[in-house]
């Protein structure tokens, strides 16, 4: 297994998983730092990185206020 370049949606789907369990644990986590999540050995370009994460957070973070999300 050699590390391989990934798509921009697989940094969406980190983001996105990062940020449900932090808002799911939100009593134990107050705060979430996150690098350029695929940018590295996945070789995502830092925009299209930025753009799937920005997307994750606006969804993510509205997810979180509906009743459903608890």
């Amino acid at each position: 297994f050699l590390p391989e370049p990934i798509e921009q949606e697989d940094c969406y789907r980190a983001m996105k998983a990062a940020l449900r369990t932090a808002f799911k644990h939100d009593k134990y986590i107050s705060e979430l730092y996150c690098p350029g999540m695929g940018t590295g050995v996945g070789m995502v370009p830092p925009k299209e990185a930025a753009q799937a994460m920005a997307k994750a957070w606006i969804e993510t973070s509205q997810e979180a206020d509906s009743p459903r999300f608890h």
